[in-house]
């Protein structure tokens, strides 16, 4: 053989391969995620107590609320086990998931534009508001915007939602910010006791704190909602494959009238609002 031809025939060789690599699928290390939880049988879950979403009794451990009911549902039907993992914060639950470990965050939360960089969302498994709420008795500020003034201190939580609501939309506001793990009946108690105006916070929580604690507090700007949003479990970017998967399920409950029952049991206010079905009138 020639050294022109064992020449050509390299250059052809490495063609075909250059070829054959950029002919193939492109996958993610991330999307194997669903296939090793098939294989495995298990779901990781790691958890934010928010009750009624999801409660943590901690003498026994036993969890409970509205994201564990519809998380269980979805595993039986998927034929695996819930396993459920550490508790997280607001502002670090996206970092285990980019450490991987866990699966998915089972409590619902709110999509945001800082958790989508890193993370994805399921479907909507219901929808919440935001609310203002201020001391009992007369208020000086008539309108939402009023809030964004330097001598308006808002009661936050560090990376929950209101705390994002605070910088995004009132961000010449005063900020009286609590530790991440600090329960949202705590920025209420700030705002009761003088300590700070305004708390944003959803309705079930403040109606609970209300029932603890009358006359305290009040909603403010005659319930003009501060926020809509839908409430989804977040999972790290990059698993289309167990995205997919997991709204098939949740797709599943919402049309066979699951997560109906299960609001109706968590929520009994009805504080929370169910996704329309496409073709309910």
């Amino acid at each position: 053989m020639t050294t022109r031809l064992r020449t050509a025939l390299s250059v052809l060789v490495i063609s075909l391969l250059a070829l054959t690599c950029q002919q193939a699928p492109k996958t993610t290390e991330n999307d194997s995620t669903k296939t090793r939880i098939l294989e495995a049988g298990a779901i990781r879950a790691a958890y934010v107590v928010y009750p009624p979403i999801l409660s943590r009794d901690p003498n026994s451990g036993t969890m409970t609320g509205i994201s564990v009911d519809i998380l269980k549902e979805v595993a039986r039907r998927l034929g695996v086990k819930l396993v459920w993992g550490e508790e997280v914060g607001w502002a670090t639950m996206v970092e285990g998931l980019k450490a991987g470990k866990y699966d998915i965050v089972g409590t619902a939360v709110w999509p945001t534009a800082q958790r989508g960089k890193v993370a994805d969302f399921s479907v909507p498994l219901f929808y919440s508001v935001l609310q203002a709420y201020g001391r009992t008795g007369p208020s000086v500020r008539t309108r939402l915007v009023d809030l964004d003034s330097p001598s308006v201190r808002l009661s936050t939580i560090d990376g929950e939602i209101s705390d994002i609501v605070a910088r995004q939309r009132f961000p010449r506001a005063q900020r009286l910010s609590l530790p991440q793990a600090s329960q949202p009946s705590l920025a209420l108690l700030n705002v009761a006791a003088g300590k700070a105006d305004v708390a944003f916070i959803e309705p079930v929580v403040a109606m609970a704190y209300q029932d603890a604690n009358p006359g305290g507090i009040q909603v403010l700007f005659d319930g003009e909602p501060v926020l809509y949003s839908p409430n989804s479990f977040m999972f790290l970017a990059g698993n289309p494959s167990l995205k997919s998967m997991i709204d098939t399920a949740l797709l599943e409950l919402q049309n066979s009238g699951f997560i109906t029952g299960v609001l109706a049991k968590h929520d009994p206010r009805h504080t929370f609002f169910e996704t329309s079905l496409p073709f309910r009138q």
